[in-house]
């Protein structure tokens, strides 16, 4: 398994599985599935696993070992998406934002910043936005709704890169653990206004995202030995509940 992630294979951010499942499957459940959306799911799946092949190649002096995945991977992204484009020439519009956040986070591992906050963002921003490209795969128009899940699905991964990086990499900074704390809770405003109590349900995952936000890193704070693998089954967890509020 460890030379699979050295030769960039298999992605090391194990909690990326939920960001890139969650936005996609949310926009082909909203929009009704059509087969297309399949060639959609190789496409952005393809690039995903080519997106950290090529971060482990940019980082490490452009190594060897990662040739073989990164010419998998590119022919699988770039066969699927041509293929996905000759069925729905409309989605090339999403083309120019897809490729500057990529230029982005390419860019920040280029330099070692990899997982900075600028980075981290652009990624989720990124993820996101398979919401409404997998509702249009089937659909020409982008309903307010349909924007407005984006939102909050981005407000969601957004808040977990403050949150990890509060129990992690940021676990002595207060700063981190207040503006985390507080981005929670103006997202939690956000959801409330747009609902306005109508998903009873996404309210209370969303109050229980601001209190593990508060609640977890306080614990660690104070001496409390939690696992890095703890942290990350709630995040599983917490991804399944907001899949299930949102549809």
């Amino acid at each position: 398994m460890k030379r699979l992630y050295q030769a960039g294979w298999l992605p090391n951010y194990h909690g990326g599985w939920a960001m890139i499942s969650l936005p996609p499957l949310l926009g082909i459940y909203h929009s009704g599935f059509v087969p297309t959306h399949l060639i959609f799911l190789l496409a952005w799946w393809g690039a995903y696993f080519l997106f950290f092949a090529l971060i482990g190649f940019l980082r490490h002096g452009f190594a060897k070992r990662y040739y073989s995945a990164l010419m998998t991977y590119g022919g699988l992204t770039l066969t699927a998406t041509l293929i996905l484009l000759i069925f729905r020439q409309k989605l090339i519009i999403w083309f120019m934002p897809l490729f500057l956040l990529t230029l982005l986070t390419l860019w920040q591992a280029k330099i070692g910043k990899e997982r900075s906050l600028l980075s981290g963002i652009a990624t989720v921003l990124l993820a996101s936005l398979m919401l409404p490209i997998a509702y249009q795969v089937k659909n020409n128009d982008l309903p307010t709704h349909i924007i407005w899940l984006t939102v909050i699905v981005f407000l969601y991964f957004a808040g977990t890169v403050f949150y990890i990086k509060t129990n992690i990499r940021e676990r002595k900074s207060l700063k981190y653990f207040y503006f985390s704390i507080i981005f929670h809770a103006i997202a939690l405003i956000i959801v409330s206004v747009y609902y306005q109590q109508s998903n009873y349900f996404l309210m209370i995952v969303w109050i229980l995202l601001l209190f593990r936000s508060i609640f977890i890193p306080y614990l660690i704070k104070i001496g409390k030995n939690i696992a890095v693998k703890t942290i990350g089954i709630l995040e599983i967890l917490f991804s399944i509940l907001l899949f299930i509020a949102l549809l």
